[in-house]
């Protein structure tokens, strides 16, 4: 049994890898299908500690680690593409997934425990911040860190996660702290040292300090594999904050922007999601010469506001940055028009003003609608963040309402399948699931 069990670890942790090449739907019905033979192998596993079979510490510890992660991953999945899998025979239960982990994580101690507490750790402070809504459990995640850090002080991935639950309280010097902490308590594995330095990228660009924030993402650009162009285009993004039009600095900025379709890759057949909007955002660049709170909207993309509402007064000041550029906007642009409508009212969903933001929202749309806008993710993000309006307010049928336009009326749009597990996780939150 426990030969078979080690080969099922092998084939989920396939899978997992699969998950984690992009967050396309594509790659997860792919990562899924490659786990079927493990799932099926986990659920006999499981039936036999179910019926309480006597089996060895390490086995029993083994199943609940891999089934409760089976379960996550699947409950994170949009619903069209759920009920496919269920047809051919999946479930994914998120709250036993999350039960089985934490017996793993605080139960007698065992080879896989560690890893376990990783799996949560990253469900509750990283998958929810982007793929989500921003509603991950820090308390649990608190609990599982205070337990590993015990075990492991010096461990540089505890040490980023106690980083990283600091950038989700909104306390971002603390976080630069523990994450050179990170960074210093290890020479072996440069890659950790990356994780960290993507994680300061935000945190500066949380409190505009563009300049630094470029400076991080160009030591990515030249030292980490996973997505050159990726990374060029946030380096750019933030250096065009400060720069927003010709001026000094321009110069370099416009050559470095030609270079980035030149860094775009395909990984296992398939291009990074990011990617294809960074490329979209080089050919508006060439088109119009400049963009519009590049980086501003490269924080909405990545569902940075849900982090960044956590420091009132950081979110107030980037409010007012967002403001300003379109009260100061000249130009008469309907895709900026729309950019910045979309960013005010987000702004102001984070601070809790509802309302207002519905308003400017709906004018938005009318605005798109008639105008003919060329960013194609405009209007479906403008629904979404309508429903999250009415979410937050309890008006569930509004929100779905919204949602649906939003899911069945556009296709083809930036970043598509990231905003379908986004609307994914808030229709999870209002059925209580």
């Amino acid at each position: 049994m426990e030969a078979e069990l080690i080969y099922t670890e092998c084939l989920l942790m396939r899978g997992v890898i699969t998950f984690l090449q992009d967050e396309g739907l594509v790659s997860f019905a792919r990562g899924g299908l490659r786990v079927r033979a493990c799932y099926k192998s986990y659920k006999e596993c499981f039936d036999l500690l179910s019926k309480d079979v006597k089996t060895g510490h390490e086995f029993t510890m083994g199943v609940k680690y891999g089934f409760g992660t089976f379960n996550l991953l699947m409950s994170m999945l949009p619903s069209r593409l759920l009920h496919l899998l269920e047809f051919i025979g999946y479930s994914g239960d998120k709250f036993l997934g999350q039960k089985l982990l934490q017996e793993c994580s605080f139960g007698e101690r065992s080879l896989r425990s560690f890893v376990a507490q990783l799996i949560l750790l990253t469900y509750h402070t990283v998958i929810p911040y982007i793929l989500g809504v921003g509603d991950g459990d820090l308390e649990e995640a608190s609990r599982v860190l205070d337990m590993a850090l015990t075990k492991y002080p010096k461990s540089a991935l505890f040490l980023f996660f106690k980083g990283r639950l600091s950038v989700l309280h909104g306390e971002f010097e603390q976080a630069d702290v523990v994450l050179q902490q990170s960074i210093d308590s290890q020479k072996q594995w440069p890659q950790l040292h990356h994780v960290c330095y993507w994680e300061q990228v935000w945190t500066l660009c949380f409190r505009q300090r563009w300049t630094e924030a470029s400076e991080f993402a160009d030591i990515l650009f030249k030292d980490n594999k996973w997505s050159k162009a990726s990374y060029l285009y946030i380096k750019l993004a933030a250096l065009l904050m400060d720069t927003p039009r010709p001026s000094d600095g321009y110069d370099d900025i416009k050559k470095r922007m030609a270079e980035l379709p030149g860094y775009k890759i395909r990984i296992a057949g398939r291009s990074v999601p990011f990617e294809k909007f960074a490329i979209e955002r080089y050919n508006r660049f060439t088109k119009r010469g400049y963009l519009f709170l590049p980086a501003v909207e490269m924080l909405y993309m990545w569902n940075g506001f849900s982090i960044l509402s956590r420091n009132q007064q950081l979110l107030e000041e980037m409010y007012e940055t967002v403001r300003k550029a379109v009260v100061n906007d000249v130009s008469d642009d309907p895709d900026d028009h729309c950019i910045g409508q979309l960013l005010v009212a987000v702004c102001l969903r984070s601070l809790g003003k509802f309302d207002d933001a519905v308003k400017i929202l709906s004018d938005m749309l009318d605005y798109a609608t008639n105008s003919g806008v060329e960013e194609a993710y405009l209007e479906p993000y403008g629904h979404v963040e309508i429903g999250m309006c009415f979410m937050e307010q309890g008006k569930y049928d509004e929100a779905r309402s919204h949602f649906d336009t939003a899911k069945t009326n556009y296709k083809k749009y930036a970043l598509q399948s990231r905003l379908h597990f986004r609307m994914h996780a808030a229709m999870q939150v209002m059925s209580g699931k």
